[in-house]
């Protein structure tokens, strides 16, 4: 291949999960048997796909195996469940029904060992679980008032007590300092941004400051007032994700207790990622600044302009949908687009990090996508 201008990440980029173009992602339907599609050069090809069940066989005539690459799988057959309550999983796997399932809590988790001795993960004792790529995050829109003001954003952040979203909701994870996972290979550029660190949980007295500077005011029932309308922010979850919901709970607790009239609300699956991308939402509990780990390009590059779109326009591949723009976010998204060039490892990407992370940091006067927990997967 011979690329137009520097590409490091092209063979990442273009051989991972781009394996189509010139068609609508949100139309095409790459899914034909007699077509052989999807196209794919694993060891299994999908045979049945639907609402609640996907099918993988093993190909017999699979090239790793005929070349000596890798022998065939022993597993003939794939099945992956979609279930929409984390009691459901659980019920299965006390009955030892799949060979595994994700996304249960600590105590989901409890549970079913203690019904199941055969159920293990990935440790024998506390934190069982091993920590997962996505930090979980409070994305507000930047388009809905008051929240569409920096301060009063950064007024949220303050507030948000992490550790003890972890001592509640969680059980098993840590609290983020950045939008970033800590895997070792992270830890350079977490650590070169270690004054844009957030707190387990920093000032109420600041976030207190900053919401009354922008004219609301305590009332006698609790909540800031601003003429009529009470100052409120509504958090939508993904109605499957119990620790999501979870999280989002506490954090409603948490801006009460300050003045603000939080709720939370859980929606279908894909209501909730409709909204989401569509940017019918005052605020998310997600993950979506997932992606780097072991360099911070793909992170970095989620947030950047050329994915920003107007309201009621879809936001491409959970990209920017908290719709950023601006001054600040040109000036990061250059920057960004400058460590994209940069092979793996080049002394120029770190301080080009520090640099774009003080944009970030500084759209919110605190961070934007405000980290929660990183998650442990069990």
């Amino acid at each position: 291949f011979y690329l137009k201008s520097p590409n490091p990440r092209f063979q990442v980029d273009y051989f991972s999960v781009r394996i189509w173009g010139g068609q609508d992602p949100f139309t095409f339907k790459f899914y034909d048997r007699e077509k052989g599609w999807p196209i794919g050069t694993g060891a299994y090809q999908l045979v049945a796909a639907g609402e609640t069940e996907f099918i993988c066989r093993r190909r017999q005539d699979w090239w790793g195996a005929e070349t000596g690459f890798r022998p065939l799988p022993v597993p003939e057959q794939l099945v992956w469940i979609v279930t929409s309550l984390e009691e459901t999983r659980a019920l299965l796997a006390a009955e030892s029904k799949p060979d595994s399932v994700m996304d249960i809590s600590l105590g989901a988790f409890e549970s079913i060992r203690s019904q199941n001795p055969r159920i293990m993960a990935w440790d024998n004792d506390i934190p069982y679980a091993w920590m997962g790529a996505c930090p979980r995050q409070l994305s507000v829109n930047h388009t809905i008032s008051p929240w569409d003001k920096a301060e009063m954003r950064r007024a949220l952040s303050l507030i948000i007590d992490r550790q003890q979203i972890i001592e509640i909701a969680e059980g098993t994870s840590v609290a983020s300092k950045t939008i970033f996972v800590e895997y070792p290979a992270m830890q350079p550029y977490i650590n070169d941004i270690r004054d844009l660190w957030v707190a387990p949980r920093d000032s109420i007295s600041v976030a207190r400051a900053l919401i009354e500077t922008n004219g609301w005011v305590l009332k006698k029932d609790g909540f800031y007032q601003k003429d009529d309308p009470e100052l409120s922010l509504n958090i939508q979850t993904h109605e499957a994700f119990i620790e999501k919901r979870r999280i989002a709970e506490v954090i409603v607790e948490q801006l009460r207790v300050v003045g603000i009239n939080a709720t939370t609300r859980a929606l279908a699956g894909s209501t909730w990622t409709d909204n989401k991308d569509f940017g019918k939402f005052e605020a998310v509990i997600d993950w979506d600044a997932c992606g780097s780990i072991n360099e911070p390009w793909f992170t970095l590059n989620r947030y950047t302009n050329q994915f920003w779109r107007p309201i009621d326009e879809r936001a491409p591949s959970n990209n920017n949908f908290v719709r950023w723009q601006g001054e600040k976010a040109d000036q990061y998204s250059q920057l960004v687009a400058r460590i994209g060039v940069l092979p793996f490892g080049d002394a120029e990407i770190l301080p080009l990090v520090v640099e774009a992370m003080n944009y970030f940091v500084a759209r919110t006067g605190g961070d934007s996508a405000y980290p929660g927990p990183k998650n442990r997967s069990f």
